[in-house]
C-alpha cells in the first residue's frame, strides 16, 4: 500500500508538471523489472506454477502499457521501446486468458450484504512460452541497464 501510494503521488506529481512521459517511462521501467524478476526466478511446483499464471496474466498488463507508450509514439525513443514491447506482445499472444462465468453468491460479512463475485479467469501458459517471454524480457532489460 506504501509502495503504490507513493508512485501513485509521483505519477500524479509528474503529471501536473507537464513530464506525463516521464511517469510512463518509469512504469515501463518498473514492469519490465519485475517481470524480468518472475521469469528468471528459480523455484518448484506448486510455486512455480503460480508464478507462472501470474506471469500469463501480465497479457492484460502489456497492452495497458502499450496503449500508454503510444501517446508518446512521435518521440524516437518511446518508438523504440513499443517495438520491444510489440515483440514480447508477439509471445503473450501464445497465452491464452478464458473467463469463467460462475453464478455471484451473498454473503454477510462484519453485518454488511456482500457480493461475490465467484467467476475467474483460467491462464494457459507453457513452458516454452514462459521461455520465449523470459529471453524477449531479458533483451529488453539489457536494453534499458546497458
Amino acid at each position: 500500500f506504501i509502495t503504490n501510494n507513493g508512485f501513485d503521488n509521483m505519477s500524479r506529481y509528474l503529471i501536473d508538471q507537464g513530464r506525463g512521459n516521464l511517469a510512463v517511462l518509469i512504469s515501463y521501467g518498473t514492469w519490465i523489472e519485475s517481470l524480468y524478476i518472475a521469469t528468471h526466478v528459480q523455484t518448484v511446483p506448486p510455486n512455480r506454477e503460480t508464478i507462472n499464471i501470474r506471469i500469463g496474466e501480465q497479457k492484460k498488463v502489456l497492452d495497458n502499457i502499450i496503449l500508454l507508450l503510444n501517446t508518446y509514439r512521435q518521440d524516437p525513443n518511446f518508438a523504440e521501446l513499443i517495438e520491444d514491447l510489440m515483440r514480447l506482445k508477439r509471445e503473450f499472444d501464445k497465452v491464452t486468458i478464458t473467463y469463467v462465468y460462475k453464478e455471484p453468491t451473498i454473503e454477510e460479512v462484519d453485518g454488511m450484504v456482500v457480493l461475490v463475485d465467484n467467476s475467474r479467469s483460467e491462464v494457459n501458459i507453457s513452458d516454452e512460452v514462459i521461455a520465449s517471454i523470459a529471453a524477449v524480457v531479458a533483451e529488453i532489460r539489457n536494453k534499458i541497464i546497458g
